[in-house]
């Protein structure tokens, strides 16, 4: 037996794995992990019988005209080697990408990128990720100032007030439905639940928000609007017709936007309809989904503001290792006598960067070399 954490999803399930003769033979959860407490989901609970599937390939295949035979490790390494050289003499180091999966921990993406970027040039390096949590992770670092969960998995063990916006956890993702085995317990949460379907969620919510197709936004800007003291007491009064050129500053109780969306979907309508029934229903169930707590909000902790002060950090990092990249790029694919006219064109931030780096590097790198 022993302790795995997953990596199918972002969860990270803690896992004990029984193997026999090399083989897994059974999983389950770990009870004192503090992110599932001993729950899997389907995926975890069976994904490890596709090791033993019959159809799974257990040696490599290399294709001798037009038919793919059996061949050893060392066989087919040595073909793909062979051809990269090949590519790489002939046409450079833009031949060659690499699609690689968003299940590989920081080690791996380390070497990964040392044998892409550093070792053969090329610039074409992609992972799945950008298919399905770029957007989310993009989100939460210009949100948060982080690419993950801005919080602790544990604060759904304490927090008050849990609020799920399309996330229906009974059926998405199983082992957070013990936010739903808290409402038995003796310090049930309130649940406020955004979303357009009578799901299991919306059933056992304090408070249900169905909003309609694409008008999503409004529960947000009604939420926004509520922690800057405009909330629920003044109510919100949508903006009529269209606003034109740059938006200006909205007036107090007024929300400035389109009045009517892509979709077709008026946003009043939204409004009108769960706006007012919300306010008292918040009221009723005592969700205050705008404080730190239900009696109201609290003076920051010391540890809040310095949490604060690294998410700016954060933020400030990510916007110069985008100027890296982006300057990298830029100057790979130029000509010399381009380079100059690039490097006005960069952050300066950037540019005193890579004059230190410069300077470091030609200081340490006979001690790197001799060492």
């Amino acid at each position: 037996m022993g302790a795995y954490a997953a990596v199918l999803h972002s969860n990270g399930d803690g896992m004990d794995l029984a193997v026999k003769d090399g083989r897994i033979v059974g999983v389950r959860g770990r009870a004192d992990d503090r992110v599932n407490h001993g729950r899997l989901d389907p995926k975890n609970l069976f994904g490890w019988q596709a090791n033993n599937s019959a159809d799974r390939l257990t040696t490599p295949l290399v294709r001798e005209g037009d038919q793919l035979v059996e061949s050893t490790w060392d066989e087919a390494m040595s073909r793909v080697v062979a051809r990269s050289k090949q590519l790489l003499d002939e046409q450079g180091p833009s031949t060659l990408g690499f699609y690689t999966s968003g299940q590989l921990f920081a080690e791996k993406y380390y070497t990964l990128a040392a044998i892409a970027h550093g070792a053969i040039g090329t610039n074409h390096v992609d992972g799945n990720t950008r298919l399905c949590t770029a957007t989310a992770a993009e989100s939460l670092k210009q949100s948060f100032g982080c690419d993950g969960q801005p919080a602790s998995y544990s604060d759904v063990d304490h927090a008050d007030v849990i609020a799920l916006f399309g996330h229906n956890v009974a059926e998405t993702q199983a082992v957070w439905s013990r936010i739903l085995d808290r409402l038995a317990g003796p310090n049930p949460p309130s649940l406020l639940c955004v979303d357009p379907r009578d799901t299991v969620v919306a059933r056992a919510s304090a408070v249900h928000l169905a909003p309609l197709p694409g008008t999503n936004g409004r529960p947000c800007d009604y939420s926004f609007r509520g922690r800057a003291g405009q909330g629920p007491a003044q109510g919100l009064r949508p903006a009529q017709g269209r606003t034109r050129g740059p938006l200006r500053r909205a007036r107090p109780g007024e929300v400035v936007g389109r009045s009517r969306p892509r979709t077709g979907h008026r946003r009043p309508a939204l409004w009108r309809r769960t706006g007012p029934r919300s306010t008292p229903e918040f009221r009723r169930t005592g969700i205050d989904p705008y404080g730190s707590q239900r009696t109201g909000r609290q003076p920051p902790r010391t540890g809040l503001l310095l949490l604060a002060d690294l998410r700016r950090l954060h933020r400030k990092a990510a916007g110069v290792a985008l100027d890296w990249e982006l300057l990298a790029q830029g100057a790979q694919a130029a000509k010399d006598t381009d380079l100059v006219e690039l490097t006005q064109r960069c952050h300066p931030q950037t540019l005193r960067q890579l004059k230190w780096t410069n300077a470091l590097l030609k200081t340490l790198s006979p001690q790197i070399i001799a060492s």
